[in-house]
């Protein structure tokens, strides 16, 4: 029994290592550029910006993920800052075309709001540089959110509807009923 277990564990571990020698990847193809040597010809920025996230989207909450390329997201503004290398840059955030947005350069790749009312919504992210005001910005996507009405199960409504109606509330009801 022992001459076949020591050939098969042999093959197991030759093949445990190769497998992973051919996977490996370098720090450089994993996490980008060293920030301390400038970078010839610099590949243009990327932003890739996934669909929203449904776990949360019925309760109004909306995750969208995103990753950037070939910049470095980082609270770091101002024209001094465009002569740096690697580059730097922020996300600009705009919500159903509202005149107002948000700059985030917190670099947590999850985009978070929190009581987006039901119906159609568009989410605009603008991938910019460290200059203020932006003049252009170096990619964009726009995710669409459609958030439906309802949220509680329709039994839970309409008892918590018949019940305000009847001047108690939910629970109360439920308590009346059990009795």
């Amino acid at each position: 029994m022992k001459s076949r277990t020591i050939p098969f564990l042999v093959a197991m571990v030759a093949s445990i290592v190769f497998t992973g020698v051919g996977f490996a990847q370098s720090a450089k193809e994993t996490r980008g550029a060293t920030p301390y040597l400038p970078i010839e010809n610099e590949p243009p920025p990327k932003l890739i910006v996934d669909d929203p996230l449904p776990n949360l989207l019925a309760q109004g909450v909306v995750w969208i993920q995103w990753r950037a390329e070939n910049v470095n997201i980082v609270p770091v503004f101002g024209k001094a800052a465009l002569g740096v290398s690697p580059r730097v840059g922020h996300l600009h955030i705009h919500v159903d075309d509202l005149p107002w947005l948000w700059a985030d350069a917190s670099n947590i790749n999850t985009i978070d709001l929190a009581g987006v009312p039901p119906g159609p919504h568009k989410v605009l992210i603008e991938l910019v540089d460290a200059n203020q005001p932006v003049q252009q910005s170096m990619a964009t996507s726009t995710t669409r959110v459609a958030r439906s009405r309802a949220w509680w199960p329709r039994s839970r409504r309409r008892c918590a509807s018949r019940s305000r109606a009847r001047g108690r509330s939910s629970s109360t009801s439920a308590r009346s009923r059990r009795r």
